[in-house]
């Protein structure tokens, strides 16, 4: 069976989840939960950053996940270049420069801040939901997680300006999703996906400005407006008649989606 279902970010405060607060540059969005979708396996949050202020405040406190965390860091320019942040996993701090991917293993303390520059960011966390992926506060600090290396948590992407891979095992062990942007997914035509036959179509436009395109299935074509996505259940039908300067993000958990997330 093949199900669609059209997303609409829900617009969200930063302190919605713990150890977030709201003195973080842009607007976060909702995309991806168990509460938006049952069945879920991973919980996925979007923000736009239009500006970092040079005197901005740290807004994110030091946490720790049972699960694998991500970070996905897209800029603006047409390269995806122009965002630039720091992170903290474990004892290792480094820079970071888009279009990038952090890997945050589990039950390792960590915390990342924007430095400079506009762009979109991910946070996507292999869990149903964000708040029971983390480690109550008595127990941080008490895991065996180890930080191996630089390249084992933080890769620039590989690929063209068509496609740029962020994700996959061959740039992390065992991340768990695939993860690519760009501008030519199904565009015209069809596509098979993952194994297990989901994934995550997550319609942006290149900076601040709004993309449109046509998402064509059953006979039926929709107009849809940046932000937004698209939850696949078999395969991906076509995208036409694109218009802006659009960037999609296409997510393909590993775990498979309960038979109740369609409609």
């Amino acid at each position: 069976m093949n199900e669609h279902r059209v997303i609409v970010p829900e617009p969200r405060p930063t302190s919605d989840v713990p150890y977030h607060h709201d003195r973080a540059p842009g607007q976060k969005y909702l995309i991806l939960d168990d509460g938006v979708v049952p069945g879920s396996p991973i919980y996925v949050a979007l923000r736009r950053i239009n500006f970092v202020p040079p005197d901005q405040p740290r807004w994110l406190d030091p946490h720790e996940h049972r699960c694998n965390s991500l970070y996905v860091f897209l800029g603006d320019e047409p390269d995806l270049t122009g965002l630039q942040a720091m992170a903290t996993i474990g004892d290792l701090t480094f820079p970071i420069r888009s279009p990038s991917a952090v890997l945050i293993p589990p039950r390792i303390l960590h915390h990342y801040w924007y430095t400079s520059g506009s762009g979109w960011y991910f946070q996507i966390t292999l869990s149903p939901d964000y708040s029971s992926s983390l480690v109550p506060p008595d127990e941080m600090g008490r895991g065996t997680g180890q930080v191996p290396h630089l390249d084992a948590v933080y890769q620039l992407a590989s690929g063209d300006s068509s496609r740029q891979v962020l994700i996959s095992p061959q740039a992390f062990v065992s991340p768990g999703l695939t993860v690519t942007a760009g501008s030519s997914f199904g565009l015209d035509r069809s596509e098979s996906i993952a194994e297990n036959g989901v994934c995550l179509d997550v319609i942006l436009g290149h900076a601040s400005e709004p993309a449109t395109i046509k998402l064509s299935c059953h006979g039926d074509a929709s107009r849809l407006t940046s932000p937004c996505a698209v939850l696949h259940v078999g395969d991906v039908p076509r995208f036409t008649a694109p218009s802006g300067g659009l960037l999609m993000v296409r997510i393909q958990p590993d775990a498979p989606l309960m038979s109740n997330a369609g409609h």
